[in-house]
């Protein structure tokens, strides 16, 4: 018979949901709030600068999160140099920003399209140096994680889920096959990662994404129609009708919007939970106790409010959502095992910060590529 008991530590609470197994809290004690002034001080500093400020903004911005996400009680940190960050801005620069901006004033665009195509050819090798940076700066309880993957597989397998990805009907696979070959190579400290995403979530979430994007195409269309007919139907386009017009316009706008929100919701929900509920650390387990209905909704107010607000709402709306998240979460592991062992605490060797800067620099989303 399995037995339920709580113990009270502290202000924590540690759990044992049955016999022999013991939980470990997850939770995020930051202020919304005060990631927003951070956020908003970083962008005033970043824009006067002209963009020197940014690898300080950066980690500044990471380690108030990382510091305030706890796990049984101990905070996570990010323990990046800012100076690494500037270095990769630079050659940043050099490489791809002022080729690109030459092409575009001399108006040679065979420059233009030489910069674009050398950095998709390079964006698989771009990528594999983020994952190296960010899990490289990742530690907790004094230990820090790792990516492992060799150039070569990582490139092999961005080829691969790209492949998988163009039938469309096989993303949800493709999602499946990328998320385990990354959590293959993810370790921290001695102990090895293991993500298992379910199939049926993932093409939940994605089913459920195509249905909003169907809708609102068929509900486009409708409305083009009217538009159409109201054109046709009256004398002059404008004379009579212009709000009525105006109207339809509007709504075929909201309805596009609507589709995006609610589409994009359900598909970076139900995309999250399937890739960290379950995650494996070692012999811990990590358990989501949000339902993916719901973190969708989330998603779903943070897409719709950051664009009623012109962006300005971003940082709080996203420091709550991972609030929301790890709201209730737990890691759950045997009662007669240590999760914190004396691993191996290597030293600091520095990793590039290039591919994190250039993925910057071209406007690509990373925290979804890792499933944040």
């Amino acid at each position: 018979m399995e037995r339920s008991e709580v113990q009270e530590v502290g202000s924590m609470k540690v759990g044992r949901a049955r016999t022999g197994v013991r939980r470990l809290a997850v939770e995020f004690t930051g202020s919304p709030a005060e990631y927003w002034k951070i956020y908003m001080i970083n962008l005033v500093l970043t824009v006067l600068t002209l963009g020197l400020y940014r690898p300080w903004a950066k980690v500044r911005q990471l380690k108030y999160l990382y510091n305030h996400l706890m796990i049984d009680g101990v905070p996570m940190d990010f323990t990046a140099k800012p100076v690494r960050l500037l270095i990769g801005q630079l050659l940043v620069l050099i490489l791809f920003v002022v080729p690109m901006v030459y092409g575009q004033i001399t108006l040679r665009f065979e420059v233009v399209m030489g910069v674009a195509a050398l950095f998709m050819i390079l964006f698989p090798v771009l990528l594999w140096l983020s994952y190296r940076f960010f899990f490289r700066y990742t530690v907790w309880s004094g230990v820090r994680m790792r990516f492992t993957a060799s150039i070569l597989e990582f490139y092999l397998h961005t080829l691969l889920r790209a492949l998988l990805s163009l039938p469309v009907v096989t993303v949800p696979l493709a999602l499946r096959k990328w998320f385990q070959f990354v959590g293959e190579h993810v370790h921290w400290g001695r102990k090895s990662f293991s993500v298992n995403p379910p199939l049926d979530k993932l093409y939940t979430g994605f089913g459920l994404y195509i249905a909003a994007m169907m809708s609102a195409l068929i509900l486009v269309v409708l409305l083009s129609v009217l538009l159409a007919l109201f054109g046709i139907l009256s004398q002059s386009f404008w004379s009579g009708i212009q709000w009525t017009v105006l109207v339809l316009m509007l709504a075929i706008y909201l309805v596009i919007l609507l589709a995006v929100f609610v589409g994009y919701g359900f598909l970076r929900g139900f995309t999250v939970h399937a890739i960290y509920d379950g995650i494996r650390i070692g012999e811990a387990t990590l358990r989501l106790t949000i339902t993916p209905w719901k973190l969708s909704r989330e998603y779903m107010k943070l897409y719709a409010l950051t664009v009623l607000s012109l962006g300005l709402a971003y940082p709080y709306l996203f420091a709550r959502l991972l609030a929301t998240l790890v709201k209730d979460a737990y890691l759950e592991l045997p009662e007669d095992r240590a999760f914190v062992t004396e691993a191996d605490r290597d030293s600091d060797s520095g990793v590039s910060a290039i591919g994190v800067e250039a993925l910057d620099d071209f406007g690509f989303d990373i925290d979804f590529d890792i499933g944040l």
